[in-house]
Parts: C-alpha cells; structure tokens; sequence
C-alpha cells in the first residue's frame, strides 16, 4: 500500500509543481507527465501482485477527524482491476496533452490543465481504494469538480461554457442520489460509513433494497451517461480538447461500473428484475448510442455517443450476471460478470486510441467534422493506422480486444440458449439479438468516421491545407494503446484467467449459496475458440503484410507508371462528388426513424431548368428535445416567480433563517417520539 499512497502523492505533487511552473510550459507539462508515469509505475506493482494472487489484499487504516468511521484504503482485485486504466489511459494522456495544449494554448499558460489532469487520476485512484463513505463520496467530488474545470479549460468558447455547465450539473445531480444511498447504508450500518460494516447489514428489506438498487442506478448511471441520463455526455466530450474525453470516456466513465458493482455486493441476492432492467436499459443504451452516433458528423459526438453505446454493453453484461445470481446458474453469472469487466479494460483502450487519434487530426485540419475532412491517410498515416485498428477494435472484430470482451458475453448467451432453458433462454436471446445488432450498427458508424476522415479527396481548403507537425508526444501514446488493443486481443485467454479472482469479489458479499460456492469457474469454461479465432485473423494479417512487404521490395527499383481505367465518363471527379456522412447513413437512420427522428429541410427542383437544390437533415437527441429541455424551462418558469423572495432586505433573510430552523426543530422532535 505505500506504493500506492507514492503514486498518489506523485501525481499530486507533479501536478502542483506543474501548475507552479506554468511560464514555461514545456517544462511545466514534463513533470507533469513525469509524475504521471511515475504514479502509474508505482501503482501498477501493487495491482499487479493483487491479480496474480502474490498478495490478496493491502490494506491502510488510519484515525482522522471526521465522523463516521476510519480513513480506511484497501485494494483487492477489484479495486486492483479498475486500477490499471485508472492509472495508464491518463498517463498517455498527460504525455499527449504536453503537445497538444502547447499547439493549441500558445497565449494560455497550460500547468493549470496539466494539474487538473493529475488531480483528476489522483482522485480516481482514491474512489476505487477507498473503504469509507465519506472518503469515497469526497474524492467523487473531486474527480467529478476536476473533469468540469478542464471541459471548461477553454472557456472563452461558447461551446466549452455550455458543456461544462452540463457536466458539473449532471454530476451533482448524481452525486445526490450517491449521497442518499450512503446515508441510508450508513443508518442500517449503526452510523458507521465503513464499507466493512456495509457488507455486515443484514436488517435490510426487500423494498430497502430495492430503493437503494434504484438510487445506486440513478446515482452512478448518470456518471456513466446510461440512457436517459446522458445528455450532458456529447457536448462534454466534443468541447474539450481530446486528450480529455480520452480520459473521461476511457477512464472516468468506469468509476461508476465500478461504484455499481461495489454497492451491490451490499445489497444481499437480487431478485430477477434487477437483471432485467439492466438488460433493457443497457440494450436501450447501446442501440441509442450507436443510432445517434451514426447521425453525427462531428467525430468528436460520433465517438461521445459510442461510449453510450458500450457503457450498454457493460451493464448489459451486468444484468445476465445478476440473473445468473438470481437463477442460481454458475455459467450465466460468471461469464456476465467477466465480459462486463473485460470490456472495462478494453473500452478503455480503444476509446483512449480513438480520441487521442481524432485530436491529431483536430490539430493537423483545425476541424473534426467529417464533411470538411477527407483525404487525411495521405497526410497521417501513422496515425490513420491506428484509428484503423481503435475501429476494428470497437466494432468488436478480431483478432482485436473488442473482439475478445464481446465474445464472452456472446459465449454467455450462446451457452443458455444451448441448454434451453425457458425460464433464462429468453433473455439470453435478448442479449443475443440486441448485441448482434448493435455491433452491426457500429460497424457501419466506423467505416463511414474512418472512411469520410482518411479516404478520398480533401473536401475543404483547410483539409487540404499544411498542418502541424506531429511530434513523439503525439504519436507515442497513440501507438502504444494502438498496441495494447491487439495484445489485450492476442493475450485474452491469460487476461480471462486473471478475471477469476475480481469476479468473485464481486459476487462473494451477496448472500446467496451459489456466490458463496464459486471457485474458479473460467477456468472450467472453454474458451478455446477465442484463441483459435485469435490466432487466425493475426496470422492472416500477417500473410497480408508479407505480401505487401514482398511486392515493395520487387517493386521499389522499377519503374511503376499508373494510369486510370475506364471511367464511365467520370473524367473530372471533384470533391463535392464525394458520399457525405448523412448520404452514407441516410437509409440506416431511416430505418430507426422511430427511435431517433431525423429533420429535414430540403428545397426541390423547380421548372424546366433548375438552378438550385439542396437537402439539410438534422438529428437532435430525442431525450434532451421531449424530456429536457421541457423540464428546465418549467424549472426556469417556476424559479423566475421565486424572484420575489429575494428582495434585498436584510431583516427578511433572517426571518427565513429562522423559520427553517422552527420547521426542522420541529420535524426532530417530532422524528424523536
């Protein structure tokens, strides 16, 4: 534990030194990343020895002034699991931003972003160690107060300003149904806000469990951006430079699977609604997410509404464990739990790769909306490559890592339907069909975000234009997660071993026979055939490259002339000629009209010659339209008639003062008999 509690200091102390230095920014955002890496270095030895069972647990307890237990650390596999993109994905991300801030802010000092950066880890890396309420509820402020300053960092955008505000709100509108839940956990504790004393409740009722199933959902939800608490999630991402929303998508968002499942195992055995509800909202989250993506074309949103998507997909596979738990069915509820844990790894990963990736094209074309770009593979390459592999990976296609974490959740499916049984069949089915579908969707969503960014023609002057040029602080973290989502792939059976041990931390709190029975299931499944598919696409890219590798060396010392074919009279082929990303989409969208409107504005053809024509679509978040919005602007209404309470006078506002202190001295006493 003490190398942890370095790695925390680490990140603290570089971030300030940083903030100190923040004249000469060069320097000041290298410690910044040295401290980082530094941290992650520190922090990963400890996890490490937790996973492989060198160590089971580490634990840290102290006495301090607050009340409500100890100022209590400990980490277990779980906490150790959460661990590793708590504390890589920003490392990355910090190196990047060192580039990337200093392009962009070349008038604004950038240690005060590399310091929110760091604080935010540190923050993190508290929330999935810490064993007490309060502890854990403060250092989920802090994240949640750092992830607003630096979606604010360049505030003199509207845009920014606008985001931001979404993001602090939504945060603290979830931070208050988290507060609830602890309070009510902490009651039915003795006062105690130990999570130790936590898992020893046992005077909670069914319907006590239930409310505190429902506040945790709504609590952690919102964090996560699960439909229909998600409207604050595109904007945030889409305004914020783009080593940010890497964090905040990869890393941040799973702070609440992981609260999620920490809460649970408090609640006692589930009954079989809570999986089902799991199962619909991640559907409904996952098939959301993906329909909206498809419509964006700014690839920043396009990318904020596919981590909707996956966080669907997570609690997706969340709910078939809980079902799994409830049925009292081994396979279900270890393999549900595994592909949900795994996917936090792999998401993390690949959204990382795909941010950090859209950020360089950001920088070299000065846009991410994909109508304007096109033609940037000739340009990046590298870095073309690498979003290359982050969709693949997404899309869930092997031999990638997005291919392995979904292939659990198919294999725990496919292995219901094969014992057919009617009572888990039908959700099995459910998870079959909706996970199909979704991947399908994605497929299509990142073969137009890759093929309208880096194939073709440049569609605008600015696409066109000389950029910047891409430094190692750019490149390096985009390779190296370009690298991990191919190991996470090539290594996923060692990787689904490791998962035995966080699993059953998991499960082993719920009072139930068979969470108290499992002992290393995985390794009883039969995950051969992830191996082999892996093995078998790896070796069929490595043919390709062969290939290509041979035909450049035979070719590289002769003379290679190039000449069009038969055009079909296409001579003159010009930008403007191109397919645009709503075109691209445009019967998908259609299809799912239902679930996601699309606006059009069009002016048709008129007369014999016609000299214009055009076509505009829109697509708005139906949630954010119907829900809202109406709600905000009733809450304005309202609040506006308020105005006349405040009036000024001094004399008045003690008179409300004490009023409310009648009114809860009399609600105690009244409590108290």
């Amino acid at each position: 534990m003490e190398l942890l509690l370095a790695a925390i200091v680490a990140l603290i102390g570089s971030g300030i030194v940083a903030w100190a230095l923040q004249r000469w920014p060069t320097v000041s955002t290298g410690i910044a990343a040295a401290g980082a890496l530094g941290a992650a270095v520190l922090g990963i030895i400890p996890a490490w020895n937790v996973l492989v069972g060198s160590c089971p647990t580490l634990v840290f307890s102290a006495a301090w002034p607050v009340p409500g237990g100890r100022l209590a650390l400990e980490l277990d596999p779980l906490s150790a699991w959460f661990l590793f993109p708590v504390l890589i994905v920003p490392a990355l991300a910090t190196i990047y931003a060192g580039e990337a801030l200093c392009f962009r802010q070349t008038q604004r000092r950038v240690g005060a972003a590399v310091f929110l950066l760091n604080l935010l880890t540190a923050a993190m890396v508290v929330v999935v160690v810490a064993r007490n309420g309060l502890l854990f509820l403060a250092a989920w402020e802090v994240a949640a107060v750092a992830a607003s300053l630096l979606i604010l960092f360049e505030h003199d955008r509207p845009a920014a300003q606008q985001a931001g505000w979404y993001s602090f709100v939504a945060a603290q509108l979830g931070a208050a149904f988290l507060f609830g839940l602890f309070a009510v956990l902490g009651q039915h504790a003795g006062g105690s806000l130990q999570f130790a004393d936590f898992a020893l409740i046992t005077n909670l009722t069914p319907a006590g469990a239930n409310v505190l199933f429902g506040l945790a959902l709504i609590g952690f939800g919102a964090k996560a951006g699960l439909i229909p608490f998600h409207s604050w999630l595109p904007p945030a991402y889409s305004a914020a430079c783009s080593h940010v929303p890497a964090v905040l998508s990869g890393v941040h968002s799973k702070l609440a699977v992981y609260g999620f499942l920490r809460v649970l195992s408090y609640l006692g055995p589930p009954p079989n609604w809570w999986g089902w509800v799991l199962i619909v909202i991640g559907l409904l989250s996952g098939l959301t997410g993906i329909v909206l993506a498809l419509a964006q074309s700014d690839l920043k949103k396009l990318l904020a509404y596919s981590s909707i998507e996956n966080l669907g997909i997570i609690f997706l596979s969340l709910g078939l464990g809980l079902l799994g738990l409830a049925k009292n069915d081994q396979t279900l509820l270890v393999l549900g739990f595994a592909g949900a844990l795994f996917h936090v790894w792999n998401h993390s990963l690949f959204k990382g790769l795909l941010f950090l990736a859209t950020g360089i094209v950001e920088l070299q074309a000065g846009t991410t909306n994909i109508n304007l770009l096109g033609g940037q593979i000739k340009r990046l390459p590298w870095t073309a490559g690498a979003f290359l592999i982050g969709s693949v990976s997404i899309c869930g296609l092997p031999p990638f890592n997005g291919f392995a974490s979904e292939f659990l959740i198919y294999l725990t499916a496919f292995d219901e339907e094969a014992h057919l049984s009617t009572s888990m069949a039908v959700p099995a089915l459910v998870a079959l069909g909706g996970l199909a579908l979704i991947s399908g969707l994605a497929a299509v969503a990142f073969t137009k975000a890759f093929g309208l960014t880096f194939l073709g023609a440049p569609r605008s002057a600015q696409a066109a234009a000389p950029g910047m040029r891409v430094g190692w602080r750019l490149r390096l973290p985009v390779l190296l997660l370009a690298i991990g989502c191919y190991a996470c792939g090539l290594l996923a059976p060692r990787i689904i071993k490791i998962l035995e041990p966080v699993v059953a931390v998991c499960i082993r709190e719920m009072a139930s026979p068979i969470a108290r029975s499992v002992n290393a299931p995985i390794s009883q499944i039969d995950i051969g055939p992830l191996q082999q598919v892996v093995v078998a696409t790896s070796g069929l890219i490595l043919i390709v490259l062969s290939l290509t590798a041979i035909r450049w060396i035979l070719l590289r010392r002769r003379e290679v002339g190039r000449t069009v074919t038969w055009d079909c009279g296409y001579a003159a082929p010009a930008a403007s000629m191109q397919y645009t990303g709503t075109s691209y989409v445009q019967p998908t969208t259609e299809l799912f009209g239902n679930l996601v409107p699309v606006s059009q504005i069009s002016e048709t053809p008129n007369g014999l010659f016609p000299t214009s024509a055009s076509l505009k679509s829109s697509v708005e978040d139906p949630y954010l339209v119907r829900f809202y919005q109406p709600v905000f602007k009733a809450c304005g209404w309202g609040l506006l008639k308020l105005r006349g309470l405040q009036n000024g006078q001094a004399n008045l506002y003690v008179l409300y003062v004490a009023v409310t202190l009648i009114a809860l001295l009399a609600w105690q006493l009244g409590w108290s008999r």
